[in-house]
């Protein structure tokens, strides 16, 4: 008897059609073989079976059309290397280097159909500022399979002879990237070095700065994750605005207190005054995909108070990891991605059997939240491992308690 499908498999079908179009570029037969696998199942074992191929198909035509975009010009190639002028926007903040500094560019003119553009500099350009640049041309080919070159698969290093800003892209687009470039020269002016490559990583997510030294000490002790924001500085954060907006409003007259809170309670109204702050944090941290992650699933967790109803953490997890991809389909090939899911289904998934764990549920609240410290790292380490062990060759045993 086929049985109805769990909500969540919804957008898993989707987005493991977003990973098969990537499988078949390089194993077609395989792909085959697993969506003729999965359609005898859906049609056997589940109800809503159409359904759930029509997402997979979706999200495989999807990915694929996103991969097709870019079309491989061989003039690139032709002026690799050659003296070119080129106009571009700068779109991060920069990155230090032995010899200067990196920033991440989208060429203007020529349009160039690349998304990986790295801008080479004496001294640090700021954000969203358009720069006209008499350069060489470099590319670096990342073809992994005959036949499959296209200009997504290439990285184009500029390096300029000479450049100078000739524009600075204004709006409130942009604000972040003042906001950000703002801090990023206050803490370069008010600390050491050391100090504020520290500081930039842990406030406004800019770890192309944090140097190999300190990123390599944070590592050696399990605690590189800190230098990325993520779930733990976006949950602390949330907490803290909540907790400081309830208290605040706590203090207010009884009266209107009690006439305020008539149609909707005090948790609803401080979780909707919480979604700004939220929201500007994730604008200040460079929306990398671990803050984006925390971010979807923080949203979804004050949403749910909003409707009275708690939001599952897989349910969040699965959508958060649904709306990256779509944005981008390439992020999953990205460490931080499969670290970041990974570490969260793994600790969701330990605290779901220890509360299902009769012992467990006898002891009191407080053993049972050291338990949960306790088990938090333990569990993201050895879910993580690795991924770990495969990206960063080092097994940092210091972080297990």
């Amino acid at each position: 008897m086929r049985k109805e499908p769990d909500p969540s498999l919804y957008p898993l079908c989707l987005i493991q059609g977003i990973l098969l179009a990537q499988l078949f570029r390089f194993f077609p037969l395989a792909t085959l073989v697993i969506l003729f696998s999965e359609l005898v199942y859906f049609l056997t074992r589940l109800r809503r079976a159409p359904l759930l191929l029509l997402l997979i198909l979706l999200g495989l035509c999807y990915a694929s059309f996103y991969h097709s975009k870019g079309t491989y010009n061989k003039d690139l190639n032709l002026n690799s290397g050659k003296e070119t002028l080129i106009t571009l926007e700068i779109l991060s903040l920069p990155g230090k280097t032995e010899k200067g500094f990196i920033h991440t560019a989208r060429p203007i003119s020529p349009a160039i159909d690349t998304k990986n553009c790295l801008f080479f500099s004496p001294s640090p350009v700021r954000p969203s500022s358009v720069v006209l640049a008499r350069a060489n041309l470099f590319l670096l080919n990342k073809r992994k399979s005959p036949g499959l070159l296209n200009n997504s698969d290439l990285t184009l290093f500029i390096r300029p002879i000479e450049y100078r800003i000739v524009d600075t892209l204004k709006g409130p687009y942009f604000f972040p990237d003042r906001l950000r470039w703002s801090i990023y020269r206050e803490i370069d002016r008010l600390f050491s070095p050391q100090v504020s490559t520290l500081l930039k990583a842990i406030t406004i997510g800019h770890r192309e700065a944090v140097d190999s030294s300190l990123y390599s000490a944070f590592s050696s002790v399990g605690l590189s994750h800190l230098l990325s924001i993520s779930g733990t500085h976006f949950g602390l954060f949330a907490f803290m605005v909540f907790t400081l907006i309830n208290s605040a409003a706590r203090l207010l007259p009884y009266r209107l207190l009690v006439k305020v809170t008539a149609r909707y309670s005090l948790k609803e109204y401080v979780a909707v005054l919480t979604i700004p702050f939220v929201l500007f944090y994730l604008m200040l941290s460079g929306g990398r995909i671990p803050a984006l992650r925390a971010f979807i699933m923080t949203m979804l967790f004050l949403t749910g108070l909003l409707w009275g109803r708690e939001t599952g953490w897989k349910q969040a997890l699965v959508f958060a990891a649904t709306l990256i991809l779509l944005f981008n389909p390439d992020a999953y090939t990205q460490p931080a991605f499969q670290l970041s899911f990974s570490a969260v289904w793994f600790i969701g998934t330990a605290f779901e059997w220890l509360s299902s764990l009769e012992w467990f549920s006898k002891k009191p609240g407080w053993k049972k939240t050291i338990l949960k410290l306790l088990a938090v790292p333990l569990v993201a380490f050895l879910g993580t491992l690795p991924l770990t062990v495969f990206y960063f060759h080092k097994i940092p045993l210091l972080s297990v308690p």
